[in-house]
């Protein structure tokens, strides 16, 4: 994937999970991965912000910290994290 899209030019946070329901398919990944995708394989050159959350693939996007997360890229530029 990040051969057809290249470095990204715009602010850009990425939130991954470690968490699977998957525990076949958990097998076959790099770890850490939620079951469908590796955490290595969601980093994108150029990006802004990764963080990873201990959250599944279906669903992360209902995950209070993912939530959370999202505003304050939103608002800063940058996931939160501990001072």
């Amino acid at each position: 994937m990040l051969r057809i899209l290249g470095p990204v030019d715009y602010p850009l946070g990425v939130i991954a999970g470690h968490r699977s329901f998957y525990p076949l398919s958990s097998l076959l990944l790099p770890r850490p991965n939620d079951g469908r995708v590796s955490v290595v394989r969601t980093r994108a050159t150029g990006m802004s912000d990764h963080i990873t959350l201990h959250a599944t693939h279906p669903l992360i996007m209902r995950n209070r910290e993912a939530i959370e997360q999202t505003r304050h890229f939103l608002q800063h530029g940058r996931f939160s994290r501990p001072a």
